[in-house]
């Protein structure tokens, strides 16, 4: 199954957006993009409740 996250989900006007079947994969990648482009941090439960299934 296909996990999909964008900024815009989160509250964000980032254009940010990942897919990955690997749901740990894609948790690492938004966490970093978090720190990176946004100087937050972004738990792994909140990502998982923000993300879709596709």
């Amino acid at each position: 199954m296909t996990m999909e996250f964008s900024c815009k989900a989160a509250g964000s006007e980032c254009p940010f957006e990942v897919k990955d079947e690997n749901t740990d994969e894609l948790v690492n990648i938004v966490q970093q993009h978090a720190r990176d482009m946004h100087n937050e941090q972004i738990s792994r439960e909140e990502i998982l409740r923000l993300a879709k299934k596709s």
